[in-house]
């Protein structure tokens, strides 16, 4: 005889880097202007952010991964991010805003990687390569993201933020909207200086 058990709902979760709202206002003008003179495009109004990764997961285990980012975080120190230019991925068709100073960033994702996978979540939802970006336009047609090389490939962008927490958000479907579950501070500097 078979035992009954409950099946736990699985939801999506997304962890990104929101950028402060002064660059956020500047990419989203950006983001318009762009769609204003070549039409409508996959991600014209998403929100502005740097893509960690995201998985599935029971929401019984959110406040034990909420809990082992947070202390993993607060031993990780404030840093400071450049954003120089506009790069693209013509493998999809994509342009985004470049970030100069990688190594900290590229750290501090194989440090979530890690604490993730001691949590159980499988490698295959987490990738292994980043590259931190911010996205403008993704999955461009051929004739916009031709648009898009000619008229930002040269084009200057440049902005620093600081950044202190890091992002969790959570949706029930595909299709649902997104959840912000929780922002994650990172351990605040002493000498409240930037570092490179």
């Amino acid at each position: 005889m078979r035992i009954p058990y409950k099946l736990s709902k699985v939801y999506d979760y997304f962890i990104l880097i929101n950028l402060p709202s002064f660059i956020d206002h500047e990419i989203v003008k950006v983001k318009r202007d762009f769609g204003r003179v070549n039409g409508r495009y996959l991600s014209l109004v998403s929100k502005p952010h740097i893509s960690m990764f995201n998985f599935p997961q029971p929401k019984e285990r959110e406040p034990e991964i909420l809990s082992a980012l947070s202390d993993l975080l607060l031993k990780q120190t404030v840093f400071r991010v450049d954003l120089s230019g506009y790069n693209f991925f013509p493998e999809n068709n994509t342009f985004y805003i470049s970030i100069s100073n990688q190594v900290s960033l590229k750290e501090l994702y194989r440090k979530i990687i890690l604490q993730l996978h001691l949590l159980l979540i499988p490698r295959g939802f987490l990738r292994s390569n980043f590259t931190p970006h911010i996205t403008i336009g993704r999955k461009l047609s051929n004739k916009q993201f031709q648009n898009a090389l000619a008229e930002y490939n040269h084009k200057p962008f440049e902005e620093s933020f600081e950044l202190s927490y890091v992002t969790v958000l959570r949706r029930e479907h595909p299709w649902s909207s997104w959840q912000l579950i929780r922002e994650l501070p990172l351990k605040q500097k002493e000498n409240g200086l930037f570092t490179a």
